[in-house]
């Protein structure tokens, strides 16, 4: 009998909830990414890069590297 492959789901970071992938729809675009189900937190790779640049500007530097 053959394994089936299992289902991986993508979790929340907010609220742990279920996210699907979906396309969303702008004024002069679209775009997909994923969308938690229960809370409504949208995250694509435009969002995960700025949340990135932010969290690395917060992060104070050592002395000794500046």
């Amino acid at each position: 009998m053959r394994n089936k492959p299992q289902e991986t789901h993508v979790r929340c970071y907010r609220c742990d909830g279920v996210m699907i992938y979906e396309k969303f729809y702008g004024d002069c675009e679209h775009f997909f990414g994923w969308k938690c189900i229960y809370c409504g937190e949208i995250v694509d790779p435009v969002i995960l890069e700025n949340r990135h640049h932010s969290y690395r500007s917060r992060v104070p530097v050592p002395l000794a590297l500046v």
